[in-house]
């Protein structure tokens, strides 16, 4: 009787207990392989709105964790799919998804955003700087891999020789003005300015006349073209691969100055003579058949001027040119101060006031105009500058970028810098009380913008204020007008070089989605893309109930179990003292 009742009592006690089956590291009560880790740290990442985002902002029962890269051509688009349908199942239960790049670098915000919509999410997807983000690959114990592809266009020909597109320097005017104001202009030379200074060195005399098409040539060293168009000058350019002349697709202003010619429509272009040398070179073959040529074989303060400056006068006399005005300001007659010509001296980096005439001073890098008053030791240096953008876009969703360069930076309002920027880069515009109307002939009611700056993903964002109070500073840089109804995200990074080239990557991470207790500790993981959404909705959900109850998952006895085991032992030794 005995052990009878000993055995009743004890088969009754195990009855009660917990019984957990362990398969591969998970027990029977989860789908996904359970997890014994720490509780994961708090971080603040950005999301897909720009705006900083704590990872335990706001608290709920529950939180998935998913990890995904936009350019994930198969597996990223599936686990999205899948939690997109688990989130249709959690009616009621209080949870938080939350999806986190492991492509920093190519995952902006604004991309984050995209990859949304395409995909119908509508919970949280976080980026962050490469530091800040790894942390959190680190607490997850997430393997994340960046390959760096080769790219062969990188400015290096096969010889292993860099090669440029561009010369390493610009060529630059600069002028102080009386007022204060600095500026500097790249020397970019047309056809009409090496017209003109080819008329000049071999003493041809050219007739020509202004229109809203550019500048028309009319005649030339007393060969004037006939009013009933029998004949025309015709412009040519030099073709270096087919070594030919052929007639110019554009105008004399257009054109770059280089090996030109101008000869009567009706010439055979294989009798222009070909350019010697490789210096810039303009001919003119007259209606008689003869020709002339002019070498432009130096790069004179003159020449500079012309190729630099929108607006100046600058006579010839028997010294030579000499420059009695610039933008409209002219040196006054009575010689209170004139304009003085200086040069940048390389070697001890300092402005020199030249001791010769424009036409004499020859191949410099850098010149400058500045009243004679002015002291040279204050002017900046050439590449001494800030340069402030404004951005564009247009009616027709267009758009540009504009470079502005300050020498002597001070309180800048946003209208005034639209206002330089545009005048710097001759484009037309409207403003009506400090509102941009229109521009370049593209109206519309523009909104004013600023570059906001946050790292790797700063962006342009409206701004509230007015462009009168909205100030130009070195923590605002940059400003843009963006038309009504466009927005600003297909306008480009200011802090970007369009040139530069962005080498691809190729980016691969252990692909795992975890399920997280309201403690942010790691209960579940489902590995792969491939698990079945009902599974993983059950284990959501008892997630979530194990917080709304958390009892039910403590390692100790339950009460009831307790109580029946010490009950049955207590039934075990009566039973047993009955007996002796």
């Amino acid at each position: 009787m005995r052990w009878f009742a000993i055995a009743i009592a004890t088969t009754l006690a195990l009855s009660m207990l917990p019984i957990t089956h362990i398969v591969q590291g998970s027990d029977h009560h989860w789908n996904g392989y359970v997890l014994e880790r720490e509780k994961i740290s708090d971080h603040v990442l950005i999301d897909e709105n720009y705006d900083y985002y704590s990872l335990k902002k706001g608290t709920h029962d529950v939180i998935v964790v998913a990890f995904i890269f936009t350019t994930c051509p198969d597996v990223c688009p599936v686990i999205t799919s899948n939690l997109v349908s688990a989130e249709k199942q959690l009616d009621g239960v209080d949870y938080q998804f939350i999806s986190i790049t492991v492509d920093p670098a190519t995952d902006t915000p604004a991309v984050l955003r995209e990859y949304m919509d395409n995909y119908g999410a509508s919970w949280p997807h976080l980026t962050a700087e490469l530091e800040d983000i790894q942390a959190v690959w680190d607490d997850f114990m997430i393997q994340v891999n960046t390959t760096e592809l080769e790219n062969h266009d990188h400015g290096h020909d096969h010889s292993g020789e860099e090669t440029h597109s561009h010369e390493d320097k610009e060529t630059t005017v600069m002028v102080a003005l009386p007022d204060g104001d600095i500026y500097s202009e790249n020397v970019e030379l047309n056809g009409f300015d090496q017209l003109t200074a080819s008329a000049y060195k071999n003493s041809w005399t050219v007739n020509s006349s202004s229109s809203q098409w550019g500048t028309f040539v009319s005649g030339i060293n007393g060969d004037d073209a006939p009013a009933d168009y029998s004949w025309w000058w015709e412009l040519h350019s030099w073709n270096t691969t087919s070594e030919a002349w052929e007639a110019s697709m554009m105008g004399i202003d257009s054109i770059e100055a280089g090996n030109l010619a101008f000869a009567p429509n009706s010439t055979d272009d294989t009798v222009i003579p070909a350019p010697q040398g490789d210096d810039a070179s303009f001919t003119i073959v007259q209606s008689n058949g003869s020709s002339d040529t002019a070498v432009m074989d130096e790069l004179n303060a003159w020449h500079m001027s012309m190729g630099a400056l929108e607006t100046f006068e600058a006579p010839d006399s028997e010294y030579g040119h000499y420059m009695t005005s610039i933008d409209g300001v002219e040196a006054p007659a009575d010689y209170s101060w004139w304009w003085a010509l200086h040069y940048w001296e390389e070697t001890n980096e300092s402005w020199m006031l030249s001791d010769v005439g424009m036409d004499s001073l020859v191949d410099k890098q850098h010149i400058l105009w500045a009243p004679n008053s002015t002291d040279s030791s204050s002017i900046p240096a050439p590449d001494d500058y800030m340069v402030h953008k404004l951005g564009v876009v247009y009616a027709d969703g267009s758009t540009e970028l504009f470079d502005t360069q300050y020498y002597n930076m001070a309180e800048v309002s946003a209208i005034e810098h639209t206002k330089i920027a545009l005048s710097q880069n001759d484009i037309d515009y409207y403003e009506n009380d400090s509102t941009l109307t229109s521009i370049e002939g593209s109206d519309s009611n523009y909104s004013l913008y600023i570059w906001h700056d946050m790292g790797s993903f700063s962006h342009w964002m409206s701004v509230s204020d007015s462009a009168d109070d909205a100030m130009l500073m070195e923590d605002a840089n940059h400003f843009a007008w963006v038309a009504e109804g466009q927005d600003a995200s297909d306008l480009p990074s200011p802090e970007v070089d369009p040139d530069e080239v962005k080498n691809e990557t190729s980016t691969s991470h252990s692909t795992q989605t975890f399920i997280l207790d309201s403690d942010w500790k790691p209960k579940v993981v489902f590995v792969g893309y491939d698990w079945n959404v009902d599974h993983f909705v059950e284990d959501v959900k008892r997630a979530a109930n194990l917080n709304s109850h958390p009892d039910d998952h403590e390692n100790g006895l339950p009460g009831f179990t307790f109580v029946t085991l010490t009950a049955g032992i207590g039934l075990a030794i009566i039973a047993s003292s009955r007996d002796e």
